[in-house]
């Protein structure tokens, strides 16, 4: 992600796409991306892992797939062609923070509670980034 938000000028260049064209398809993307977070049952019930001495890291692997979507690239290269780099970067470094510390604090609440705080939290986020996809899409349109 980090380098589509420093190279988001020169992605758009190299497509030959306006900002607002990109900025409409980020946004339909996004949405698009996140009907089946929506519409599943379990959409975050991953396969069981084998216990291995990999595990932390196969773990890791998965969470930076989940996160890291062809949508989410999409919206960070227009961030970063929009809204500047460093300011990109900032919000990135910010949303990713939040999204460590929420990892390191569920297998805690995952003890005392009988839903997973993990899977919960994602479908509220699922919903916050259709919202933002649904803004991105509108006003995309809006400055064409």
């Amino acid at each position: 992600m980090v380098p589509c938000v420093l190279l988001g000028d020169e992605i758009l260049d190299f497509f030959d796409v306006s900002v607002s064209s990109w900025q409409s398809g980020a946004g339909l993307l996004l949405i698009i991306g996140l009907v089946p977070t929506l519409l599943l049952r379990e959409p975050f019930n991953p396969e069981p892992l084998p216990s291995s001495r990999w595990k932390r890291a196969i773990e890791a692997g998965r969470l930076a797939l989940s996160v890291a979507t062809p949508a989410v690239i999409v919206v960070s290269a227009f961030y970063g062609a929009d809204r500047g780099t460093l300011r990109s970067l900032g919000a990135l470094a910010g949303a990713l923070a939040i999204l460590a510390a929420a990892v390191l604090a569920s297998r805690r609440l995952e003890t005392g509670t009988t839903r997973l705080p993990l899977r919960e939290g994602g479908r509220v986020l699922s919903v916050i980034a259709v919202v933002i996809g649904i803004d991105l899409l509108i006003d995309g349109i809006e400055r064409v």
